[in-house]
């Protein structure tokens, strides 16, 4: 998606009504958030799980065993090419499930620092802003304000694509 059809969906409505709300959950990273959908979110494991050294992707830092799955797991902020190689406080990683059935397992995990925090969300605390200028649009769909915190929402069905490639799938 080029500049600007991404800047015309700045002001796209995101409520169908002022009084609508939902729940979404924020994801700590380095040094911003992921929000996504509270659906997605499926558990919070300890990084003492992943197995590190399968980096055949940009952000990928290994796999986990989930339910009898291999999950890979991502760091977004490498995936993006930011802050890589800076140390977590806290780390965690954060089992989603995937909107597609393309992966194995129907999920993968990401590095998160801290506890993930549930989330309402409703057109007052939720404003659209622009693109930062090191964003790559293939990983990040848009940004957004929630009350005063900058937020990434991330491209999920771009970096499940990554994740499904065969050369992204090790045990």
């Amino acid at each position: 998606m080029d500049r600007p059809e991404r800047e015309k969906g700045v002001n796209t409505p995101l409520f169908e009504n002022e009084d609508q709300t939902l729940f979404a959950v924020l994801i700590g990273l380095r040094d911003e958030a992921l929000l996504l959908p509270n659906a997605a979110m499926a558990e919070v494991v300890g990084m003492d799980q992943v197995r590190t050294g399968d980096e055949s992707i940009p952000g990928k830092i290994g796999n986990i065993v989930w339910r009898g799955f291999t999950l890979p797991v991502i760091d977004f902020d490498r995936m993006v090419g930011q802050l890589d190689g800076l140390p977590m406080r806290r780390p965690r990683i954060v089992v989603l499930h995937a909107l597609n059935s393309h992966l194995h397992g129907r999920a993968y995990a990401v590095l998160c620092e801290g506890q993930p925090h549930l989330i309402p969300v409703n057109s007052s605390s939720l404003r659209p802003i622009g693109p930062r200028p090191h964003d790559k649009p293939e990983y990040v769909l848009s940004r957004a304000s929630v009350s005063v915190r900058e937020v990434v929402i991330p491209n999920l069905e771009y970096i499940e694509a990554l994740l499904a490639a065969p050369s992204a799938i090790s045990a």
